[in-house]
């Protein structure tokens, strides 16, 4: 496993880190769950310093059901670029549980943001982290203001902002 990683690019401090936050990590399958979730990374272009960096500093990208988010942003032709900033700044998007994110992935297809922008990580990391109550809040809160429901949507730099405050 400490071979595996070393040859990913962990250098000994990322791997002190990792085992230090994630103990569990020294007894995983190497074949079944650690390759299998190195090779995601690698293929959306996440290899050498910056996965040690992202992992030893979120090793819950480790423990949790990543793989199957993934698959779904693929399906819907999510380009990697798109999927590896999920991963880096807005991660947490991809650690809340299954039905939280996929009611999101549900509402950002409704919104029709374009799945090739940046755009699309931001409102996609906002809904899946934001309490459901909090997202109708921040809604009536900018209807009040006069948004109409549409500008609220559109899936613009501002209105996204604004939503997730």
């Amino acid at each position: 496993m400490l071979t595996l990683l070393k040859d990913c690019g962990f250098d000994e401090a990322h791997l002190v880190r990792l085992v230090n936050c994630y103990p569990p990590v020294l007894v995983m399958d190497v074949e079944k769950t650690l390759n299998l979730k190195l090779e995601l990374f690698h293929g959306i272009g996440l290899i050498g310093t910056a996965l040690s960096q992202i992992l030893s500093a979120r090793p819950i990208m480790l423990r949790t059901k990543v793989l199957p988010k993934v698959d779904a942003l693929r399906a819907y032709s999510v380009l990697d670029d798109v999927i590896l900033v999920l991963l880096t700044p807005y991660g947490y998007a991809l650690l809340t549980d299954t039905t939280q994110f996929n009611d999101a992935f549900d509402k950002i297809k409704k919104m029709r943001i374009c799945q090739n922008k940046t755009t699309f990580a931001r409102a996609l990391r906002m809904l899946a982290i934001l309490p459901e109550k909090k997202w109708e809040e921040r809604l009536e809160t900018l209807m009040g203001l006069g948004w109409s429901q549409d500008n609220v949507l559109r899936p613009s730099q501002n209105s996204l902002t604004l939503c997730g405050y």
